[in-house]
């Protein structure tokens, strides 16, 4: 009967690690935990906002004027709808360099520097959600080169024992390398996990900036209905 290469499981062999390969693991634990919170967090956030967004949408679908967009972003002032028409408010004031109830008309210099201030603004809150995310990359790639550290580490000191015992039988050498190769499989259980969190994330954000995109020509078309009705009463 043969006798097992090692008695126990996966981890009496992390137990059985030396000093480095236990600090790349509990290094690789510690990304793990990261990546896992900033996942929950941004998914719940970003959920939360656009149910905030959809809000928005439903009491501006029935806004004509920009009295009515300056009554939707004081009642939703602490929210993401709300910022946004705040900000792009304040972008058309100090484009038209009036109040915003006076009588408006927009050359197309304006219109241009209007719809710049408003890129901006969708840019500034898009970089602020992508805040922590690129932790989730940065994790996915550097899990497996730590891992793989390690099962080098793990390796010399597998080959020198051979050296040391002069035996190269399989009962020697597999314990060793099943204890190197412990670190390249944390490696990939951090990396692979981190590589789907990122991607779905960036596609949120993207549904976000598309939410952002939509408010933003409803913005542009009730100034636009505005301008329009100045016209009609100066003739």
């Amino acid at each position: 009967k043969m006798t097992p290469i090692f008695d126990g499981s996966v981890w009496q062999l992390i137990k059985q690690s030396d000093a480095l390969s236990m600090a790349i693991l509990i290094i690789l634990l510690f990304l793990s935990f990261i990546c896992w919170t900033i996942t929950i967090y941004k998914t719940l956030l970003l959920r939360f906002k656009q149910n905030q967004i959809k809000k928005a949408a439903f009491l501006i679908k029935n806004s004509h004027s920009l009295d009515d967009i300056l009554h939707i972003s004081s009642k939703l002032a602490d929210s993401l709808p709300g910022y946004f028409y705040i900000k792009s408010l304040n972008a058309f004031k100090s484009v038209i360099g009036s109040k915003i109830n006076e009588k408006i008309i927009l050359s197309d210099r304006n219109w241009g520097f209007l719809q710049d201030k408003i890129d901006t603004i969708i840019a500034s809150i898009i970089y602020k959600e992508e805040s922590y995310i690129p932790f989730l990359a940065t994790s996915a790639a550097v899990s497996p080169l730590l891992g793989l550290l390690g099962t080098i580490w793990g390796l010399i000191h597998s080959f020198m024992d051979i050296s040391q015992k002069q035996a190269a039988d399989i009962t020697t050498v597999a314990p060793g390398i099943a204890e190197a190769l412990i670190t390249t499989l944390g490696g990939l259980l951090v990396a692979i996990p981190a590589t789907v969190m990122y991607y779905y994330l960036k596609g949120q954000i993207l549904k976000l900036e598309e939410s952002l995109y939509i408010m933003a020509d409803s913005f542009m078309n009730i100034v636009h209905q505005a301008e329009e009705k100045c016209v009609e009463e100066n003739k």
